[in-house]
């Protein structure tokens, strides 16, 4: 699970970055399902800072001494992330802005990764993502398409941080059909045909 996974992030990651930047710098404000706004991109940009490597298998110092902060969006804005992950209700868009700051947590952090992973609606949400954006890829918007991919690839991004080095989430996420979830999305959009092309979706090509 851990090498189908991460091979999925890398893939789409490289495909949809310019995308995902467009798509998240525009919204900087975000309100929870109980009303209160948390501006999940400041924390994203602020964790992350500045470094922006497609496939992250440990994090900067200035990743770690940021989510170790009391008011980092890793500990006392912790529930927030996770509300906006779990809600059934959120935008699409939202929801895998808490799967990447999950993946950013969670990364070369044991502790975290067992008290996110252990966390109620993380494990179904994550591949429900998954799943639920695979069925939506074939959109004749190219915009929503990029939408869906995008958030897909954080989520995979997020199951495979948090089954890494952890018996008891990965035995979770391949309970709730992980495998079988990122393989469907592989099948799905995977197609190169003989002219080197490779489909990503309905109606649109890329040079392979």
């Amino acid at each position: 699970l851990v090498y189908v996974s991460s091979s999925f992030t890398m893939v789409n990651k490289s495909s949809f970055l310019s995308a995902a930047v467009v798509t998240t710098a525009t919204l900087f404000s975000n309100v929870s399902a109980e009303g209160e706004k948390y501006n999940m991109v400041e924390q994203i940009m602020k964790l992350r800072a500045d470094d922006n490597r497609l496939f992250r298998p440990f994090p900067t110092k200035t990743t770690h001494d940021v989510r170790e902060e009391e008011d980092s969006a890793c500990k006392s804005n912790l529930p927030k992330v996770l509300n906006y992950l779990t809600d059934p209700s959120a935008p699409v868009f939202l929801r895998g802005q808490a799967a990447e700051i999950l993946s950013l947590c969670t990364n070369y952090h044991s502790e975290n990764r067992e008290k996110i992973g252990s966390s109620e609606g993380v494990v179904t949400t994550l591949v429900e993502m998954v799943k639920s954006g695979t069925k939506k890829i074939h959109h004749d918007d190219q915009k929503e398409a990029f939408l869906e991919l995008d958030t897909i690839a954080r989520a995979a991004e997020a199951i495979w941080i948090l089954v890494y080095n952890s018996p008891t989430n990965h035995k979770a996420f391949v309970d709730a059909g992980a495998i079988e979830a990122l393989a469907e999305y592989l099948l799905e959009t995977g197609t190169v045909r003989g002219d080197g092309k490779a489909c990503l979706h309905k109606g649109q090509e890329v040079e392979g």
